[in-house]
């Protein structure tokens, strides 16, 4: 069976295959590089496929992480690696992980959550998260909650209707980057040591008792995704890649 995802570096944006390998325990999946696209990128942090519209979504930074000067913008480009719009969405600071809802794309922008109408390509709503200094990675529940990791502060925010307010902030909690929202549970994927570097799940109705899922002894970096492959494993990009079962 192969899957598809997508993979952000710093000279461009690539698109690579997932290829099964048989392994009883820890899948280890092939990253085959399909095709690069550099041009009109700029520091191109996170993407995301919209499979209404037949597009990836690209935040560009454009300058640094934490620098608020209205450099960050999103670009649209096609599944076979066209340019379509460099600068679909501009006016962000430095944005970087992304997610779709009843047709808006929240992004992470420092401290921001931003909201844009897919269909129009206008900003719509700002929701400021009191209190972050790093907000990273985005994902949404069955409901059209909206979760945030910030990576400093080692909270996870929630978007509530309008209401934007921290969801969980624990110690077990250390640098939570990538976030997948499953039916009954999140799953964090954490850079720092809980007890090891991990991928926890969080069941929303006790976040305050999260479970390991996994513990990985390379480095969980910027390029942590959490992509939902089958109905019980995810993958996991990084200086280490692995699949596990969730079962």
């Amino acid at each position: 069976m192969r899957y598809w995802s997508l993979l952000v570096a710093g000279g461009g944006a690539i698109l690579i295959a997932c290829q099964l390998t048989p392994n009883p325990n820890v899948t280890r999946w092939t990253l085959v590089e399909l095709w690069q696209l550099h041009d009109s990128l700029a520091r191109p942090e996170s993407a995301l496929f919209d499979a209404a519209s037949g597009v990836i979504y690209v935040s560009n930074i454009n300058g640094g992480p934490l620098e608020k000067d209205g450099n960050g913008f999103i670009s649209r480009i096609s599944p076979e690696g066209r340019l379509l719009e460099a600068r679909w969405v501009s006016g962000l600071h430095a944005p970087k992980g992304m997610a779709l809802s009843r047709g808006h794309l929240y992004v992470a922008d420092i401290d921001t959550l931003v909201e844009i109408d897919v269909a129009t390509g206008q900003i719509t709503a700002r929701y400021g998260a009191p209190g972050a200094r790093f907000l990273n990675d985005v994902t949404v529940d069955t409901t059209g909650n909206v979760y945030v990791s910030d990576s400093q502060t080692h909270r996870i925010y929630r978007l509530q209707g309008d209401a934007m307010e921290v969801w969980l902030e624990s110690p077990l909690l250390r640098s939570p980057n990538g976030l997948y929202a499953l039916p009954t549970y999140l799953v964090v994927a954490a850079a720092v040591k809980i007890p090891e570097r991990s991928a926890i799940y969080m069941p929303f109705s006790m976040p305050n008792a999260p479970y390991v899922l996994s513990a990985l002894h390379g480095r969980l970096g910027d390029l942590m995704l959490l992509n939902r492959l089958m109905a019980d494993s995810f993958c996991l990009t990084g200086e280490q890649a692995a699949s596990s079962s969730m079962t």
